[in-house]
């Protein structure tokens, strides 16, 4: 169960692949029921090699409802859905389960309560429901626990990356707010250090009072820095080609721009509060930071990134 996103053939979210790797995986077939109670097939473990027949029935075989109604092994309920209400709540409390509202209609339903099995991926930082309290999951997985798939889609583009359309850029990926870091960066960093190098921003503002101290603390310390606030995630990926390295100092838990660069070749520089996977740990194209180290130690860190970008095959 989830959102529009999941099993989409049109979408970069990673959540739209989510189904088939399951699938994959576990050499299951994987149904996918929306929030709109569409149900459809996604992943058929009797035909892994057709993936354009995956979200179709066979010919004279059970209709995905019907399937369902047959009865399931596993449910993995993906996203938090419509809360009501915030604050503290319980399995003790019986208008708890009211607050989540898409959560409790699910749970309503016969296959999905008759499940061998029920996992719940809240994506939210809910603790009612990352610390299972409501709905007495058979398990949580945390948003922040595992390397963030990155689409399928998005592989394909980024592994094609040509690198001789490398140019002197600086890529930091996030919704442009005071919490995202941007501009305790731009504080922080020696303009020395990315002379040279142009630093582009990717992201929506929140506002325009934001937008002009980026603008004014980059022409006060003659920083490069152009911002793109309008930037589709195709094209993303396709400018991601020509950057030279991605940095994200911010407290964004596993954030997936992280693995999109990665997967592109690109050394990057993130802040510890991210909780990265440790599987990136000790790279040397891997280099990490907070968001509460001083001047001083942000600049040891990013000299440490810019060796990394500068002599991009040493440890790839």
């Amino acid at each position: 169960m989830g959102g529009g996103t999941l099993c989409s053939r049109a979408s970069h979210d990673w959540r739209s692949d989510l189904p088939r790797y399951l699938g994959a995986y576990a050499n299951a077939t994987v149904m996918v029921h929306y929030r709109n109670n569409r149900c459809r097939y996604c992943w058929r473990a009797d035909e892994p090699h057709s993936p354009d027949s995956h979200d179709k029935p066979r010919e004279g075989g059970p209709t995905c409802e019907q399937r369902t109604q047959s009865g399931v092994d596993l449910v993995m309920v993906v996203g938090s859905g419509k809360v009501y209400r915030s604050g503290q709540c319980g399995v003790s409390d019986p208008q708890c389960a009211q607050r989540y509202h898409d959560l409790m209609r699910l749970m309503l339903k016969p296959w999905a309560r008759d499940a061998k099995r029920i996992v719940h991926f809240p994506i939210r930082a809910l603790p009612q429901l990352t610390e299972n309290k409501v709905f007495n999951f058979d398990g949580i997985i945390d948003d922040n626990s595992f390397p963030k798939p990155v689409s399928r889609c998005a592989v394909d583009m980024l592994r094609s990356c040509d690198p001789k359309t490398k140019r002197n850029e600086i890529f930091y990926i996030g919704r442009l707010a005071p919490h995202k870091g941007q501009l305790d960066f731009l504080q922080k960093v020696n303009p020395e250090l990315m002379r040279g190098y142009k630093l582009r921003l990717f992201g929506r503002p929140d506002n325009s009072t934001y937008l002009k101290e980026l603008r004014l603390f980059a022409a006060a310390k003659d920083i490069d820095v152009s911002i793109n606030s309008a930037v589709s995630k195709s094209r993303l990926f396709r400018q991601l080609c020509s950057a030279k390295g991605l940095v994200i100092v911010s407290e964004d838990k596993n954030p997936r721009a992280v693995y999109e660069a990665v997967t592109s070749g690109l050394p990057v520089l993130v802040g510890r509060e991210a909780q990265v996977s440790g599987a990136l740990l000790g790279h040397p194209w891997f280099v990490e930071t907070s968001v509460n180290r001083t001047a001083e130690g942000l600049n040891d860190d990013f000299s440490a990134f810019m060796r990394a970008v500068e002599t991009p095959n040493v440890g790839r």
